[in-house]
């Protein structure tokens, strides 16, 4: 991830129409788990009016967003449901008003059997890394009568596990590429390098300054959190390389998949534009799965 992040959100939307091109689903069924942004889904309502069946009526776009605000979720449901109206688009818009910490089981995101459904979680699984663990059901005694211990995961874990048993189309996790759940310096530096343009005013002073450069930082790194430039400075705020939620996602039963030469294409052009062909920030790809934004 990077600053910008409505060039991951159109990324997104890109991923879950080329998933939904293959499908004849009356209703395809977008699930954002902690959505704080309604401009990516106005991008996404355009898309779909493209789709094939979509003018008539044929297909539906269902959109469930999970927020604690109720102001957000009845000014975004009103939005989108006007600009569904213009684009002549079938629309239904469900709100479900809670936090990713309380969604405890996926009943609330109402799932319907024969849905094309996609999950996006988007800055929202590193918060539940460093919850506490969630105790799973004993497993029945072995042969021998003995009872086995139980099992344990995170809550990331088994919220995972909980949407993978919806056997969803598609699943896209938006996250920083960091690691903050090392030693206090290490992530810190690592916070630097990443936060490097907003930071380098300090970085000058700290040339001057020495020693004294790390109590000026710590106490700007909280000013910053203030002013609401997001710092990992608190362990509740860990992330994880993108090859680690990898293997989450393997570890549930989901497989990767390759976006469309056409997606690719876009993604790399639209992050061309925003940067104005700036070489601060590039879109990459790795087998066309994982993609970069650094």
């Amino acid at each position: 991830m990077c600053p910008f992040h409505s060039l991951a959100g159109t990324m997104t939307n890109y991923a879950i129409i080329d998933a939904a091109r293959t499908e004849r689903n009356v209703v395809l069924h977008v699930v954002d788990l902690g959505s704080a942004d309604a401009t990516q889904w106005l991008i996404l309502l355009h898309l779909f009016a493209k789709h094939p069946g979509a003018g008539a009526h044929d297909e539906i776009l269902r959109l469930t967003i999970v927020n604690e605000e109720d102001e957000f979720l009845s000014v975004t449901g009103a939005l989108l449901a006007r600009e569904a109206e213009s684009l002549h688009i079938g629309f239904q818009f469900h709100p479900v008003k809670l936090h990713i910490n309380q969604l405890l089981s996926v009943e609330p995101l109402g799932v319907r059997s024969g849905e094309a459904l996609v999950i996006v979680f988007t800055l929202q699984l590193h918060h539940l890394l460093a919850d506490e663990l969630v105790v799973v059901a004993a497993r029945p005694p072995d042969r021998k009568g003995k009872v086995r211990a139980h099992a344990t995961m995170t809550r990331d874990d088994a919220l995972l596990r909980d949407v993978a048993e919806l056997s969803p189309k598609l699943m896209v996790v938006n996250e920083q590429e960091a690691n903050h759940n090392g030693e206090f310096m290490g992530w810190f530096n690592n916070m630097l390098n990443y936060m490097g343009p907003c930071l380098m005013p300090w970085r000058r002073a700290y040339l001057h300054a020495g020693r004294q450069w790390s109590d000026r930082m710590w106490n700007g790194a909280c000013s910053c959190r203030r002013s609401g430039i997001s710092l990992p400075v608190m362990a509740c705020n860990a992330h994880e390389r993108m090859v680690k939620w990898a293997e989450q996602m393997k570890a549930v039963g989901l497989a990767s998949t390759t976006m469309s030469a056409d997606a690719v294409a876009q993604t790399v052009m639209l992050g061309q534009m925003v940067t104005g062909c700036s070489r601060a920030y590039r879109v990459s790809s790795e087998k066309d799965v994982y993609f970069y934004i650094h």
